[in-house]
């Protein structure tokens, strides 16, 4: 047997039978934060509340668990 499961296109024999591994990886996402790098006044009012309008430059971080599965055919 392999210490190791192989890649989805490597083929093993065993006796007479043929053992096929592939992998499948589930990905799903933890969590998402922004954050304010900067903001500076801008001309104009908010449309909504009439309030004064500022720009701001948002740096998103995203992290992802990745489990990887090895399937036996």
């Amino acid at each position: 047997m392999y210490k190791y499961a192989p890649t989805s296109k490597q083929l093993s024999t065993q006796g007479d039978r043929f053992l096929h591994y592939s992998m499948v990886c589930f990905c799903f996402l933890v969590d998402q934060t922004r954050k304010v790098r900067r903001s500076k006044p801008a001309a104009g009012t908010c449309s909504r509340c009439g309030g004064g309008a500022s720009v701001a430059d948002m740096k998103t971080s995203t992290r992802f668990c990745c489990v990887p599965f090895y399937c036996l055919f």
